[in-house]
């Protein structure tokens, strides 16, 4: 795989009551990938997420702003726009 170990490390709360989620991940170096975020379980359907990318090598890491708070959201990393998972990990958000 492109990368492996996707993890949401930090969780911060803004003034507006969103919650900002930083995640990270090891990398390979083997090009594009999309960092793509639900809130169902669905196996990450067509039009049930949202994607941040194209993440180039060497970076590693992004931080997603304006999360409810109180939600639970799904996470993967793609290494090509709607293909493969990597890793979902859970995340709860609070504030």
């Amino acid at each position: 795989p492109g990368a492996d170990n996707l993890n949401a490390t930090s969780q911060s709360c803004s003034s507006d009551g969103t919650v900002s989620v930083a995640f990270s991940w090891t990398g390979y170096g083997f090009g594009q990938q999309w960092l793509d975020l639900s809130t169902q379980n669905n196996n990450f359907a067509p039009g049930s997420y949202t994607s941040q990318g194209p993440i180039t090598p060497p970076q590693y890491s992004s931080t997603w702003s304006g999360l409810l708070a109180g939600q639970t959201y799904l996470a993967r990393l793609d290494p090509q726009p709607q293909g493969g998972l990597v890793r979902r990990p859970t995340s709860s958000t609070s504030c």
